[in-house]
């Protein structure tokens, strides 16, 4: 019970280490400054995990903790960017042994960064 209240706080960001608590803010992909929900971040990995049959939503919550914790420990940017987060994820997705959910998040960010960077007028500056 007390790992479990540990992680939901440590994930939503209600817990300090230290002084410093977690990430108040991140960065959104594009430019966009909102609050930090790490939840999100286990949302995510559960869909890559339940896509590829790899594991469920206990070890998803387990893998997030390891991002929020190398996270912290890498003194990121503050407020971090998505793709930092994104890509400290896919490291600990590549170090873990969940091979075919690693490659699942690399190819699922790839195409989330291009659809981000794709607007109507990019389409039609190309054209002119």
């Amino acid at each position: 019970m007390r790992v479990h209240y540990f992680l939901s706080n440590l994930i939503t960001g209600g817990l300090k280490r230290g002084k410093r608590q977690m990430f108040k803010q991140i960065k959104k992909r594009d430019g966009r400054v909102v609050d930090f929900d790490g939840s999100k971040i286990t949302a995510a990995i559960a869909k890559t995990g339940k896509a590829t049959g790899e594991f469920d939503g206990q070890m998803a919550r387990r893998l997030t903790l390891r991002v929020l914790t190398l996270a912290q420990a890498m003194n990121l940017a503050t407020p971090p960017g998505v793709e930092e987060i994104q890509d400290i994820v896919d490291r600990v997705l590549i170090e873990s042994p969940y091979y075919q959910s690693a490659k699942r998040s690399d190819a699922r960010r790839v195409g989330k960064a291009c659809r981000s960077r794709w607007t109507p007028d990019s389409e039609k500056k190309k054209l002119i």
